[in-house]
């Protein structure tokens, strides 16, 4: 949702709500939704909130699993050990990534990718989505989710799953001519393609997720649920995020002020007929879609690549903090120099940097 704002007058907060508020109450009853909104700036922040007529209400301090947003608050803690020293984005993924994972379940990106892709693969090829490395597989653990509710799904389980195969093609494959039974009357031709690290943006949490190992180490740290990932902002910035905690194991609704979120386990529309008997015509009577809330089901979500719990407000505190003031690192040069398009087939119009 964009909204058009002249940010040099006076009263700009004012005149925020005033043109956001009716398009929040807008979309909240076309989708049947309670959304929440927030704007930050210099002067302050604006949070506004709109209710669906139907449903649970939220408030400004309801919080929301916000998914993939926690990826900006990894790649903002790793660019932030960068500027420290602490790592360089040229380095190999498996220097970070490996004793972590080797401690806790035994195996290596080695072990899961292969030796080659070992040898290449850098921190820098994950934070900015150039591993190559397939997404989870979102149908079947939605499935595993509606079979197995309120039980959690670690980072392991995701990464031992996980199709294995790199997603991007090298650049330059090539044509190979086969003569089958050595009859050069009959060719055939083969179009050898392979795939390689670094070769595409191909967006895949399984990114984020070996990050969260890498930064398990770099603190060292016993468990990877050890990881307190509000760790990027100084002791001083933390009580600017007083609606924002990252889930660990365990239900959504342990955390306070909760939201309630539905999911359809029924994925299509169920037409009840009723027969008129004056015209002997079965008509439709009423639609129902069928929804269930999850609030006591899992928040971990990934762990590090789409466990945070927020607001609309906290979210946007964050990303002025980060992009405009600068607050959390220094150079945010890394995060926006470095667009691609991401060759997910889902979106073809999406770019993707680092970590935004």
């Amino acid at each position: 949702m964009c909204v058009s704002v002249n940010l040099d007058s006076e009263g700009k907060h004012i005149r925020i709500r005033s043109m956001v508020q009716p398009v929040l109450d807008h979309y909240s009853a076309i989708f049947n939704s309670s959304l929440s909104f927030g704007y930050a700036d210099s002067l302050g922040r604006v949070s506004l909130i709109s209710n669906s007529p139907h449903g649970k209400p939220i408030t400004e301090d309801t919080v929301i699993p916000l998914g993939s947003i926690a990826k900006s608050w990894i790649m903002a803690w790793i660019l932030k050990k960068a500027e420290a020293g602490e790592l360089h984005l040229k380095d190999l993924a498996s220097k970070l990534v490996d004793p972590t994972m080797k401690r806790l379940n035994g195996t290596t990106i080695a072990d899961l990718w292969g030796e080659d892709v070992a040898a290449i693969l850098t921190v820098d090829d994950l934070v900015s989505m150039r591993s190559g490395f397939q997404d989870y597989n979102d149908t079947y653990w939605s499935a595993w989710n509606i079979d197995h509710p309120g039980m959690d799904i670690l980072p392991f389980d995701y990464l031992h799953r996980v199709d294995k195969k790199l997603a991007c093609p090298v650049r330059s494959s090539h044509l190979s001519l086969v003569y089958p039974d050595g009859d050069s009357s009959s060719t055939q031709v083969i179009l050898t393609v392979t795939h390689q690290v670094g070769t595409c943006a191909w967006y895949s949490s399984i990114n984020y997720m070996l990050l969260g190992f890498a930064l398990v180490e770099l603190e060292g740290l016993d468990r990877w649920d050890d990881l307190d990932q509000l760790g990027v902002l100084s002791p001083e910035d933390r009580n600017r995020y007083g609606h924002t905690s990252f889930a660990g194991k365990g239900p959504c609704s342990k955390t306070p002020h909760m939201a309630h979120q539905f999911l359809a386990k029924i994925f299509m529309v169920i037409i009840f007929y009723e027969e008129d008997h004056s015209s002997g015509l079965i008509n439709p009577k009423t639609e129902y879609r069928l929804y269930e809330d999850i609030i006591d089901d899992s928040c971990l979500n990934g762990w590090t690549c789409g466990n945070i719990i927020s607001t609309g407000g906290d979210a946007a505190q964050f990303f002025y903090d980060l992009l405009l003031d600068k607050r959390i690192i220094n150079d945010t040069t890394p995060m926006i120099d470095h667009f691609e398009k991401i060759q997910n087939p889902w979106c073809p119009v999406c770019y993707y940097s680092r970590g935004t």
